[in-house]
């Protein structure tokens, strides 16, 4: 998706990178630099706190927003390449499945690279007085359980908080 959003401004990858950084830095991220368009090169950096800041500045996007928080969602591609443009996702915060949890989830972003691990980031809101919290969980190396401790964490959030 990424390259397809750059393939659509009429400038190269490496503009678009270069782009990239100039927001970062007109954001305040300071120790945030992009590498790739895709998020997947070892040569992207940031720090915890440029993270939580990043992803404040793209959620007041509230189409993003909107997206971020969605559990699943159907589309069709504009151009069909394979004779199957109609797709169906699930969001992959696996959190987001459960209904008993003393919180709502507002929005979410996973990721994992082999050189950094698992990643998550959510915005929750307490469902007894809608207060709001964000969790940041970067480097988990086991990506087949790496809900396990994020939820811990954000009940432990939700009960002492």
């Amino acid at each position: 998706p990424a390259r397809i959003l750059a393939s659509q401004t009429n400038v190269s990858e490496s503009a678009f990178i270069d782009q990239m950084n100039a927001t970062a830095k007109a954001w305040g991220l300071k120790k945030t630099s992009f590498a790739d368009i895709t998020g997947i090169s070892s040569e992207n950096t940031t720090t915890a706190r440029e993270f939580l800041l990043l992803y404040r500045q793209v959620t007041k996007d509230a189409t993003l927003r909107d997206i971020l928080g969605m559990k699943s969602y159907t589309y069709t591609e504009v151009v069909d390449r394979d004779g199957q443009p109609n797709h169906s996702d699930t969001h992959s915060n696996e959190l987001t499945a459960n209904t008993t949890l003393p919180y709502t989830i507002l929005d979410s972003k996973t990721g994992y690279l082999n050189s950094a691990g698992a990643h998550l980031i959510m915005r929750f809101k307490r469902k007894k007085d809608g207060k709001e919290f964000f969790i940041l969980a970067l480097g988990n190396p086991n990506s087949k359980d790496r809900f396990r401790e994020p939820a811990r964490f954000t009940k432990w959030v939700i009960n002492n908080f």
